[in-house]
């Protein structure tokens, strides 16, 4: 299937590995997390698959079919219990995670945009959409669930005063930013950039088109982004914020926003 996933792959059925051949063709998986897809496969009897009772099943029904062999979750987190085994097999998922994860924000105070250009997009996620909780496995960084900045992503799924934000190039996110309000600020804690793409500069331009159309909306005015684990080098040409200036960061939440950042001002 994947010349570098062929001892992961070595001893699966024919229909298995159509099933591994259709988690690459439509979530694009690859790497290390289809291996762990792989081995939860060869470890677990998928006999509903391999004789072909679910061959054309939607991929969802799959998944649920495979990861309920690797770990027990709660129904109502379905959409959690699939995001966590794509990156993490059954690695500590837990009744705390799926509490969280069901403490889901009633309202939002981050007004939502959308602005695409060529193959890139630029936007907030959906307030439900569960890739926030484990967006540093989308860009190789520490804001997921399990990482060092695991409270950044909980604040952003629970708190009305919480985003991401994503830049996509050809529906794949190569830039991320955990955003948070305070008052009229809007502040992207920091932009982290997936591999490959550190020299992309295109990724700024979309966020200061962000800010022009978000500003006014909602009271926001202000914008600021956090240079703590910077991958954007043009956040250097912008002015800094000085010490009197900086609002606020979430209370109990890692930043990478609390000592330096500089203003996106339109």
């Amino acid at each position: 299937v994947v010349p570098s996933l062929k001892k992961e792959v070595e001893g699966l059925s024919e229909a298995n590995e159509k099933f591994i051949a259709r988690v690459i063709d439509e979530l694009g998986l690859s790497g290390e997390s289809l291996g762990k897809i792989c081995l939860v496969l060869k470890n677990k009897v998928q006999s509903e698959i391999t004789d072909g009772a679910l061959k054309d099943a939607p991929l969802e029904v799959l998944f649920k079919k495979t990861i309920t062999l690797d770990f027990e979750f709660d129904p109502e987190c379905i959409d959690l219990a699939i995001e966590h085994a794509k990156w993490n097999g059954s690695c500590e998922y837990s009744e705390k995670i799926e509490q969280k994860f069901k403490e889901t924000k009633k309202a939002e105070s981050i007004p939502a945009v959308e602005i695409s250009i060529e193959e890139y997009k630029f936007r907030k996620l959906d307030s439900g959409d569960v890739r926030q909780l484990y967006m540093g496995d989308y860009t190789d960084c520490c804001q997921k669930v399990r990482g060092a900045g695991e409270s950044c992503v909980w604040h952003s799924w629970r708190s009305p005063e919480g985003a991401t934000f994503v830049v996509e190039k050809n529906n794949k996110i190569i830039a991320q930013s955990w955003a948070w309000r305070n008052n009229r600020h809007l502040v992207f804690d920091n932009i982290e950039m997936l591999s490959g793409h550190l020299g992309n500069n295109k990724v700024l331009e979309f966020y200061k088109k962000a800010a022009v159309a978000l500003k006014g909306k909602l009271g926001i005015e202000h914008f600021q982004i956090g240079l703590g684990h910077n991958d954007c080098s043009q956040l250097d040409s912008l002015k800094k914020v000085e010490a009197d200036e900086m609002v606020e960061s979430p209370k109990g939440v890692y930043s990478d926003a609390d000592y330096n950042r500089v203003w996106l001002e339109v």
